[in-house]
C-alpha cells in the first residue's frame, strides 16, 4: 500500500532527526566527534520507531481492509459502525450507477451489481487516518431497498463517529437524489 510506505518513511526520517537531536546535547558534553557509530544508532533507532508505528497501524487497518477487498456481504462487528436503510422509489434507479457516484468521491475497493449489488468503499487514505471513513452499500431488488454501512478506518472517537455519520448522509444524499 502506497500510503503506508509513505508513512513508513516519514516516520523513519523524524525518528532519524529527533534522535540525533536528543543525544547531540550528550555527545557535545563530553567532547565526542560526530561518528559512524552515532549515525548507524540513529539509523536503528529511527527504523524501530517507524516499524513500531507502521505495525501499529496495520495492525489496526488489516481486518478493514481485508473486508473492504473481500466479497463478504457480511460485516464483521467493527466499533462505530453505523448503518441506515432507505427504499428507493424510483422506477429509473439502476445499481451500476451507484457506483459512479460512490467513485467520485471515495474509491471503490470491490463491486458487484450481477449477483450481490455491492459496493465497497473507502476514502482516500492519507497520513492521518483518523478522519478516513470506510464501508458498504448493498441493494436489494426485490424490495428495492438500499442499505449503507459506514465505519471509521482507525479509531473510535468522537470525531470519527462524526465522520462516519457525514458519510453516511453524503451516501444517502447520493443515492436518493439524481
Amino acid at each position: 500500500m502506497k500510503f503506508l510506505k509513505r508513512k513508513f518513511v516519514i516516520f523513519f526520517i523524524i525518528g532519524l532527526i529527533l534522535y540525533l537531536i536528543l543525544t547531540w546535547g550528550f555527545y557535545t558534553a563530553k567532547s565526542e566527534y560526530f561518528t559512524i557509530w552515532r549515525f548507524l544508532n540513529a539509523l536503528i533507532a529511527a527504523l524501530v520507531i517507524a516499524c513500531g508505528n507502521l505495525s501499529i497501524v496495520y495492525a489496526f487497518l488489516k481486518p478493514k481492509l481485508s473486508f473492504l477487498k473481500s466479497d463478504s456481504k457480511n460485516v464483521p462487528p467493527f466499533g462505530n459502525k453505523l448503518e441506515k436503510s432507505f427504499v428507493v422509489e424510483r422506477p429509473d434507479f439502476h445499481f451500476e450507477v451507484v457506483k459512479y457516484k460512490l467513485k467520485e468521491h471515495y474509491e471503490i475497493t470491490a463491486y458487484d451489481d450481477v449477483e450481490q449489488h455491492i459496493v465497497k468503499f473507502h476514502s482516500k487514505l492519507t497520513f492521518f487516518l483518523s478522519s478516513q471513513v470506510c464501508g458498504m452499500v448493498t441493494y436489494d431488488a426485490v424490495s428495492k431497498r438500499v442499505t449503507a454501512t459506514c465505519f471509521p478506518m482507525m479509531g473510535y472517537t468522537e470525531s470519527a463517529a462524526k465522520e462516519t455519520q457525514l458519510a453516511l448522509d453524503k451516501i444517502e444524499s447520493l443515492i436518493v437524489n439524481k
